[in-house]
């Protein structure tokens, strides 16, 4: 019934599953985060300090990653992103978390083991083909957004990144005018 509460819960489980387990420059650290992206509508739901927590252990005791654990939050905060009810409001917050960690594990993944269908069904809904449910503009956006670190990014991502966007721009180079004309034509006259 309140959609805000659904929100800061997956705002906790992005903060202490999926970016804590990212490469270094693959989005903004979880303090950065909590500091300066969180949105209004969310003060006074959590204590900040519980958003910083999973980055704070991880720092103390790193653990070896799972692909099965990223596989899994990726998973579970997907399919609630992509319920019908949620998706106008959360997805435009989520979809670049979910395709981070997304393009995460299967860098991390060494051989090809089969996935789980829960995390094969949110790749399908998410990703460029017949069962999409995410615009080309949003899928734009996303990957302007895990490009915006430059050459800071890691190699992988920019690589991986670049092939959906070659795939998207065959597809519908409007979109991809949209995002990237627009803020470059933008960001001159600033």
């Amino acid at each position: 019934k309140n959609y805000t509460d659904i929100a800061v819960l997956l705002e906790f489980l992005v903060c202490t599953s999926i970016l804590p387990n990212l490469d270094n420059n693959v989005l903004t650290s979880v303090p950065k985060r909590v500091k300066h992206l969180l949105p209004k509508s969310m003060a006074g739901r959590i204590p900040r300090k519980c958003l910083l927590w999973g980055d704070r252990v991880y720092k103390i005791s790193p653990k070896e990653l799972t692909v099965e654990e990223l596989e899994c939050t990726v998973a579970i905060i997907g399919e609630l992103v992509l319920l019908d009810r949620f998706r106008p409001m959360l997805m435009p917050r989520h979809l670049t978390d979910l395709y981070a960690g997304i393009f995460q594990e299967s860098h991390l993944r060494i051989a090809e083991t089969p996935r789980s269908s829960q995390y094969a069904r949110v790749g399908e809904m998410l990703f460029p083909g017949p069962s999409s449910v995410v615009d080309t503009v949003s899928q734009a956006r996303t990957c302007q957004a895990l490009l915006s670190r430059g050459t800071k990014g890691p190699r992988w991502l920019r690589e991986t990144v670049s092939g959906l966007l070659t795939d998207l721009t065959c597809r519908d180079l409007r979109a991809i005018v949209h995002v990237f004309v627009r803020q470059a034509s933008s960001s001159q006259t600033d």
